[in-house]
């Protein structure tokens, strides 16, 4: 806010009302799900309160510390969200539900994190797939239908023929010049071409 309010030429005082009034803004980060329980006059006579109380014991949660450790839900009491004629109401993700109870808003905690437990194990597993798939496509695209994890028959397939090479009948001096044409850099932030290291540090 510092930075905003001397970017822009006004008050830290401005920035913070702004960071503040809108719902879009939070100072502090908010969960995948964000979980807004109304508490306007309706819900409220309708024991909205009792809603809270089942979903703070049941997330971990305080008014203080809204977000779950996990970073999965955010809970925000609201004021009148507009749907008196479901109240108790909660809205999720900007999904209407209501009306709610304890027991039903437990039950539907317990369905998302399910749903996120299934598509995250999933996500997972097609990562794993595409990684083993794209190490296997790398050793065929540089040495035809090979197994990559036998290491004699990569040897007999090529592997490590330049490294040999270089041991047995390059000089320093052309292994350096070799690297440099190369173009290889490193992966360190300043990106300094690894044939000039090597030749700096022979």
């Amino acid at each position: 806010m510092t930075f905003l309010s001397t970017d822009l030429g006004v008050s830290p005082s401005k920035v913070y009302g702004v960071a503040t009034f809108y719902s879009h803004f939070t100072l502090q980060p908010k969960g995948k799900h964000v979980i807004k329980l109304c508490d306007g006059t309706t819900c409220h006579v309708k024991k909205s309160h009792d809603i809270l109380n089942a979903l703070e014991k049941h997330l971990g949660l305080t008014p203080k510390e809204n977000t779950t450790s996990d970073m999965l839900f955010t809970l925000e009491l609201v004021a009148c969200l507009g749907a008196c004629g479901l109240a108790p109401v909660v809205v999720i993700d900007d999904k209407v539900y209501g009306p709610m109870t304890p027991e039903s808003t437990l039950a539907l905690m317990d369905k998302i994190r399910k749903v996120f437990a299934v598509i995250t194990k999933t996500l997972e597993e097609r990562k794993q797939a595409y990684l083993e798939n794209l190490s296997k496509y790398k050793a065929r695209m540089l040495c035809g239908h090979i197994d990559d994890l036998d290491m004699e028959e990569y040897i007999a397939n090529g592997g490590y023929a330049m490294a040999e090479k270089a041991f047995t009948q390059m000089t320093g001096e052309e292994i350096c010049k070799l690297m440099i044409e190369s173009g290889l850099r490193g992966r360190g932030g300043g990106g300094f071409p690894t044939g000039r290291k090597w030749e700096l540090t022979r």
